[in-house]
């Protein structure tokens, strides 16, 4: 082969490698257009999940390219989970891209998968771009970290309650340094709510530091959690707080009270939380107050001046309490009603406890309960000065009572109803027996089952109230349909962004610059976080609130569910060490349900506070007014049950151990004594007490202590000196029926008793208004209770349609046991006013 012929050949052959590489580079390039068309047209979709399920078939493109085509179009989050599916990518940059758009989070979650991380710089860049929930989430994926540091900087962004609630993957922390750093930050609530964690902490200086930084409430409501404090310290620092509400709200977890706390308490103002709780506070007597607030004690006895009554009788501690506000800020008003109804002073010598609510109440109801409250006083006064021996809790002293109220309104007509209908009207007046026991050992029940009615009806009562306020809300959606509100969530973030702005300031002058870029990112983040906020408005809000509320009451249920589970299956098991368990479980089941009531009463607190504030801003003062009295018209009742079943939970939950076994209890017939039986309703609490204002000017339980077609059974303490249940009866019958029926209206009790020994008390309850209903010739098949509002249930549940005899009252008494009727019935008085729907 000559030369010339061989770079010729050679020329030939690199034309055609060139040719071809050409070619080749041309298909290769058509290849890439299509993929890159297939592409885009699977991020149009956003099926990042489809490209990356078929990744085999883009052989022509990068997958970074296609990496950070998914990051900057659909979300990061794809390629961290299926990062293996890529080749050749680098992670550093991938990771860091995944985290400034926002899905950090799946680099923490996936964070084995990357390779080469620098996993400090990887967890500063997390939480700087508001990332550090996870972080604390994922923190043992991290590799090398300073957890020192790492909780230093959640903590100043704002994750302090993620450190306090996962302390425990944290290693070598100070626990009172972090402690300290969450409450500078204004995350005291976290420290308590994960109190348990915090190994090492002087318990005295942390509640210090809480209540000064603002959490009192948190600290009152989790005071069994702190070790070794004196009680009366933190009430006292709690009151120069403001917060001294939250001890009021909690004051079955302070022990030890004495009489300078309750002053202390009083020179704020607040009467209501001492007076309801009285006996916590030792040796505080009306000289404390003497010599604790004089000036307010010499401006309260100066409004007494000039009214002629026993000294003694308002040189009363509890009467003090609560009347002082009255007597000072409108002393001409309880000068007049004193003078103008001097059974008041006897009401309140003979009762300090409750006597001050009869009083104050007394001007607000209408003629008729002015007039049966003082015929009793009157009627007590003469039988008194006719027998001065006579016990007026003696059933001697009840016939003595109804000999007189014979001729009170239609009491004589009823009579001779009661009579025409079968029944023995001597022994119904007369019936004497009295029965005595003391209190056995608590029902062995489970705890869910002494809870069980009052955590239905809280559910029950609260569904009421929300269904109400929609109805009524209804009507202004138009208005609040249109009325815009800044979002919650961006009035947090602008908070937030402010700090960082301010934290960005500090960097600059402190010349870090490296904190100033990090801290920038940050803010931009934020910045592009509230830009795609929409606001939001007020129906939506009022709606949203309502149902996030609604989930907070279901999750009671289901707590509740699961407690009821739980001791359930304890019963079933024999094996010791797998009861063990059980139990400790049953135990932090009882804790998580403290825990939602106390989310519960909260939250309706502040959603009742939201409603008003929001309604009044768009509807103005008087239409906001207006609505929220609509509201609460119909549902009274619902919250006076929901106040004292939230009460009897947590009382029920904060008890240790019973002190009531082995009581000496009293059964009978109450004895019409007006400074016990008006009360009824005060000591067994329920919406018929004296204080009441759910029953607008009328006054149920004065109503039936005056009516002789009424009884009330009742079983008294003996040791204590009070009743503790009652039962509401009359004497009904229904149509088509020939014989009367005994009717118990409900059964209401102080639940301290009626929790812990039900069976007992209903037994004792059952035995003996059957013997009185037959000693009255009523057939023992003919007992029923009422419906609805029953601490105990001794007899079937059933309605009656009529009280024998009518009422007193021409439109009728609120009674839950008779069926609603608008006609006349036998027994009535014949006037032409309608009975009142009950």
């Amino acid at each position: 082969m000559t030369h010339e012929y061989h770079n010729e050949l050679t020329h030939c052959m690199n034309g055609t490698e060139i040719c071809e590489r050409q070619n080749q580079e041309g298909i290769e390039s058509h290849h890439v257009l299509d993929e890159q068309k297939r592409l885009e047209e699977f991020l149009a979709k956003d099926e990042a999940s489809e490209i990356i399920e078929h990744l085999d078939q883009f052989q022509y493109l990068d997958h970074n390219y296609i990496a950070e085509m998914i990051i900057k179009r659909v979300e990061g989050s794809f390629v961290a989970k299926h990062l293996e599916k890529f080749q050749g990518l680098d992670h550093n940059v991938i990771a860091e891209m995944i985290i400034k758009t926002g899905r950090g989070s799946s680099v923490a979650e996936c964070l084995e998968k990357f390779q080469g991380l620098d996993h400090h710089k990887i967890a500063e860049m997390l939480i700087n771009a508001n990332g550090g929930s996870s972080v604390v989430e994922y923190l043992e994926k991290f590799q090398g970290l300073d957890h020192n540091h790492i909780a230093e900087m959640l903590i100043k962004v704002g994750h302090a309650w993620s450190v306090a609630e996962n302390l425990e993957k944290f290693q070598g922390l100070d626990h009172n340094h972090i402690a300290e750093m969450i409450i500078k930050s204004g995350g005291g609530s976290s420290v308590v709510e994960y109190l348990e964690r915090f190994q090492g902490l002087d318990h005295n200086h942390i509640t210090e530091m809480i209540i000064k930084a603002g959490g009192g409430s948190f600290v009152a409501r989790h005071l069994e959690k702190f070790q070794g404090l004196d009680h009366n310290h933190i009430a006292e620092m709690l009151i120069n707080a403001g917060v001294g509400w939250s001890i009021a709200k909690n004051l079955e977890k302070f022990q030890g009270l004495n009489a300078e706390t309750a002053i202390c308490f009083v020179k704020h103002g607040e009467y209501g939380g001492v007076l309801e709780n009285i006996q916590k506070f030792s040796d505080f007597t009306y000289d404390s107050l003497e010599k604790g607030v004089p000036d307010q004690v010499a401006l309260y006895e100066q409004s007494l001046q000039g009214i002629d009554i026993p000294m003694n009788t308002f040189r009363n501690v509890r009467v003090f309490l609560a009347l002082y506000d009255e007597m000072v800020e409108n002393p001409d008003h309880i000068k007049h009603l004193l003078k103008e109804n001097p059974f008041l002073i006897d009401a309140v010598g003979n009762n300090a406890r409750f006597g001050t609510k009869l009083l104050t109440s007394f001007s607000q109801f209408d003629t008729l309960a002015k007039e049966e409250i003082s015929s009793l006083y009157a009627y007590k006064k003469d039988i008194l000065a006719s027998y001065p021996h006579i016990d007026p809790a003696s059933a001697g002293f009840r016939i003595l009572m109804q000999e007189r109220l014979k001729d009170f309104k239609e009491n004589a007509s009823t009579l001779e109803y009661l009579a025409e209908d079968g029944i023995d009207v001597r022994k119904w007046l007369e019936y004497d027996e009295e029965r005595f026991f003391d209190l056995g050992k608590e029902d062995d029940v489970p705890f869910s089952e002494q809870i069980k009615s009052p955590v239905k009806r809280i559910d029950a009562s609260l569904g009421n109230y929300f269904n109400r306020v929609r109805e009524v809300v209804r009507e202004y959606k138009d208005i609040l349909e249109h009325a815009e509100l800044p979002s919650e969530k961006e009035t947090e973030l602008r908070v937030n962004l402010e700090d960082m702005r301010a934290k960005q300031v500090n960097a600059e002058i402190s010349g870090d610059t490296a904190k100033v870029a990090g801290i920038g990112k940050g803010i931009a983040n934020l910045e592009r976080q509230i830009d795609s906020l929409k606001p939001s408005t007020v129906w939506n809000k009022l709606i949203g609130d309502m149902n996030n509320f609604g989930m907070v009451v279901k999750g009671l249920t289901t707590e509740y569910e699961a407690l009821q589970a739980l001791e359930e299956s304890a019963r079933m098991v024999t094996d010791r060490k797998e009861l063990i368990v059980l139990k400790e479980k049953i135990g932090k089941a009882e804790d998580a349900i403290k825990e939602k009531i106390a989310k519960v009463d909260d939250g309706l607190t502040a959603f009742q506070n939201t409603l008003g504030e929001v309604l009044g801003t768009k509807l103005g003062t008087d239409r906001k007014d207006a609505v929220l009295q609509e509201i609460m018209e119909t549902l009274g009742e619902d919250f006076d049950h929901y106040r004292t079943d939230l009460s009897t939970v947590r009382n029920l939950l904060n008890e240790s151990e019973s002190s009531l076994e082995g009581t000496p209890m009293r059964l009978a017939i109450a004895s019409r004594d007006p400074d016990v039986d008006l009360y009824l309703g005060n000591y067994c609490p329920c919406c018929i007490r004296i204080d009441s204002d759910i029953h607008g000017a009328e006054s149920p339980i004065a109503d039936f202590v005056t009516d002789l077609g009424m009884h009330n059974i009742v079983v008294y303490d003996e040791k204590r000196k009070k009743p503790v249940v009652t039962a509401w009866c009359f004497a009904g019958y229904n149509e088509g029926d020939d014989e009367p029926f005994l009717v118990i209206d409900n059964i209401e009790a102080d639940t301290d008793y009626s929790a812990s020994f039900r069976s007992q008390l209903e037994k004792e309850i059952k035995d003996y208004i059957t013997r009185f209903a037959v000693a009255s010739s009523i057939r023992a098949d003919h007992i029923i209770q009422g419906l609805h509002n029953n601490d105990l249930e001794a007899f079937p549940l059933d309605e009656i349609d009529w009280k024998i005899g009518g009422e007193n009252r021409a439109t009728g008494y609120y009674l839950e046991a008779e069926r609603d009727n608008e006609e006349e019935h036998d027994g009535y008085d014949g006037e032409d006013d309608e009975e009142e729907d009950e």
